[in-house]
C-alpha cells in the first residue's frame, strides 16, 4: 500500500511525502522429492526396459533429499515460512514549478504555457533489512540505505 501526500505551501514551493507498507510472505507447502522423475540420462534413470538402479537412486535420496533440512541449516539458509510487514522507505521532496503563459498577447502566435520543475529529494529507510538466509525474500523499500537525489525538467 503506497501513500503521496503533496501540498504547495508557498509561492510555488511545495513538499511531497512518499512512503509504502509492504506485506511479504513465502509459504513452503511441501517438499518434493522428483529424483525418480529425473530427466537425464542417469545411472537411477529408468533405461528403456523401465528399470533402474536402485542402490545409486536410494544413495541420492539419502544423502541429498531426505538430509535437505540439514544441508539448508549448514549453508545457512532458511527454507522454513515466513511473513513480514514493514514500512518501505519514507521520501521527501522539495519542489518548484510555476506556469509561465508565453505568448499571451500575441494573437498571432500560438499560446502555451511553459512549466519548469525543481525537485531536491531525500529518502530514509526505516523498513526491516532482508534476510540473506531468505533466499527467494524481497527487500523492503531500500533495503536499509538512505538516500538523497534531485531533479530538473523543463516542460
Amino acid at each position: 500500500m503506497r501513500f503521496d501526500l503533496s501540498a504547495e505551501v508557498l509561492c510555488d514551493f511545495g513538499i511531497n511525502i512518499q512512503t509504502g507498507v509492504a506485506d511479504i510472505s513465502q509459504t513452503v507447502s511441501a517438499y518434493n522429492d522428483l529424483t525418480c522423475q529425473t530427466v537425464f540420462n542417469c545411472s537411477f534413470y529408468p533405461n528403456s526396459q523401465g528399470k533402474t538402479n536402485p542402490p545409486i537412486q536410494q544413495t541420492v535420496e539419502n544423502s541429498l533429499m531426505k538430509q535437505l533440512k540439514e544441508i539448508a541449516r549448514e549453508l545457512h539458509l532458511d527454507i522454513k515460512s515466513f511473513h513480514n510487514v514493514s514500512l518501505e522507505e519514507v521520501r521527501f521532496n522539495l519542489f518548484w514549478r510555476h506556469a509561465f503563459d508565453i505568448n499571451y498577447d500575441r494573437p498571432d502566435w500560438p499560446y502555451f504555457l511553459f512549466i519548469p520543475f525543481w525537485v531536491a529529494s531525500g529518502s530514509i529507510s526505516p523498513g526491516k533489512r532482508l534476510n540473506p538466509y531468505h533466499q527467494f525474500a524481497a527487500v523492503f523499500g531500500n533495503d536499509g540505505y538512505n538516500a538523497v537525489g534531485g531533479t530538473r525538467e523543463p516542460i
